[in-house]
Order: structure tokens, then sequence, then C-alpha cells
């Protein structure tokens, strides 16, 4: 019975640390928070779930981890392009090669958990999306509806005189994860995936 209710509390704790981490996400001046909440919500994966994971699951999106590799190669190739070496390595290691990680680890994790696990991950997103594009929506409203003005997101935005793109960045991934989970509840989708081999 205690080790039922331990794993209903990780449970918990893994969908509040992931929340934290997807709210603070398109808001600018995060990143400790970002990082935090992370690393707290990936270390309870690993916890509860690493003896399970199955990693022969990569080679169902080998094709997409040859084309994510490559691009990292790309961006570091670019670096003997680049004005200033020291500043873009440091993008590319931490906008492009640790999301590619979490990326992975997530997909590690996420393969073996059943529909109804996933879909309290999925209701976050879609509650803090929404959340966001009334804060955003409110911002623009201040602007009077001005399309010479960026809302950017809290702290990053008209109120803040920013005008950054995090809001919009992250709206585009939020909007995908969305949309791929509505089309896997799809029964055809479900069975052309089943046929499906890469």
């Amino acid at each position: 019975m205690d080790k039922v209710i331990k794993g209903e509390y990780i449970q918990y704790l893994k969908l509040f640390f992931f929340s934290v981490y997807i709210f603070v996400l398109p808001i600018a001046h995060t990143a400790a928070i970002q990082s935090f909440s992370l690393v707290l919500f990936l270390l309870l994966l690993a916890i509860a779930d690493f003896k399970k994971v199955d990693f022969k699951n990569l080679l169902k999106i080998k094709w997409l981890l040859v084309i994510l590799f490559a691009f990292i190669v790309l961006a570091y190739l670019s670096l003997f392009y680049s004005i200033d070496i020291k500043a873009s390595l440091k993008e590319v290691n931490k906008e492009l090669v640790r999301n590619v990680f979490v990326m992975i680890v997530v997909f590690l994790f996420f393969s073996i958990y059943s529909i109804d696990k996933i879909t309290p991950y999925i209701y976050s997103i879609i509650t803090i999306l929404f959340i966001h594009t009334i804060i955003n929506l409110y911002t623009w409203y201040l602007a009077d509806f001005s399309f010479n003005v960026r809302t950017g997101g809290l702290l990053d935005g008209y109120i803040n005189k920013g005008g950054g793109e995090r809001f919009a960045i992250w709206t585009s991934f939020a909007i995908s994860a969305i949309f791929l989970y509505d089309v896997w509840n799809s029964i055809s989708f479900k069975n052309t995936i089943k046929n499906f081999k890469l």
C-alpha cells in the first residue's frame, strides 16, 4: 500500500515539475526556474521508471534521430562562419543539443506510458497555453491591437518594452504537441502507425 501511495506521489510530483517548466518556458529571464524544474522532472522520471525503459524504442524514430543529429553537426560546422564563435557555441549547446537530449529522454520514458498516463501532461500544456494566450491577448489589447507590436510574453513583451518572440516560439511547439495528441487518438492513425516501419 505504501508503495502505491509513494508511486502516486511521484506521479503528481512529475506532473507538477513538468507543468512548472512548461509554464515558465515562454517567460524571459526564468532560466534558473526552467533548469531547476526540468532537472527535477527528469530525475523523477529516472527514479520512477528507469528500469522499464526500452532503448530499442529509439529505433522507431531512427530517421528522425538521424535528421536531428545531422542538424546538430551542421550547427557545429556553421561555427566556422560565425562572427562570435564563443556566443554561437553557447547557443548551439543550450538551444539545440540540450533540447534534443531532453526530447530523446522524454520520448524514451513516455514511450512506455499508456495514453492515460500521458493525457494529464497534454492537458497541462493546453491549460498553460490558454493562460499565456489570455495574458498576451491582454497585452495586445493594451497596445491597441497594433500589428507593429510584439506581445512577446511575460517579462519580454509590450508591458516591459521587450518585444521578444518567446511566446510565439513556445506556442508553435505547444500547438504541435496538442495536434499530435489529437491525431494519435484517431483509430485510423493508430493502425497506420502499427503497420508502418521506418
